[in-house]
């Protein structure tokens, strides 16, 4: 289990970065972990996208998730982005903070193909 807690953005997000400088950067892959949870109290996005963006991390045992429900609209870009898709494709469950506007669309269940209904609260 990993939980971030991070106040403050990132000079510059990692995925820009990689835009930017079109150079490849190393890959990090986290193989046994299976649960990550970012605070519900300021991780900020840039957090979010780095450890979903398969450009920055691999993490192909995530099956548990905690994160707020915006963060993760906006990194997955409203559940369709490429990049982020192999990181969440193996969630069986997430908990979102601050339940309020959570929109369960079509594209959020194609997005998270193993995740139960019962299993997003």
């Amino acid at each position: 289990h990993l939980a971030g807690a991070h106040l403050l953005p990132q000079n510059e997000n990692r995925s820009r970065q990689l835009v930017k400088s079109e150079e490849a950067s190393s890959i990090i892959e986290y193989s046994h972990l299976v649960e990550l949870s970012f605070s519900c109290d300021g991780t900020h996005i840039d957090y979010v996208e780095e450890f979903l963006c398969n450009l920055n991390t691999r993490l192909p045992c995530l099956s548990k998730l905690h994160v707020e429900y915006e963060h993760l609209v906006t990194v997955t870009e409203n559940f369709t982005r490429n990049t982020t898709r192999m990181n969440c494709a193996k969630l069986k469950h997430i908990g979102f903070y601050h339940k309020r506007g959570i929109v369960r669309s079509k594209n959020f269940y194609l997005y998270f193909p193993l995740l139960y209904h019962d299993n997003c609260k």
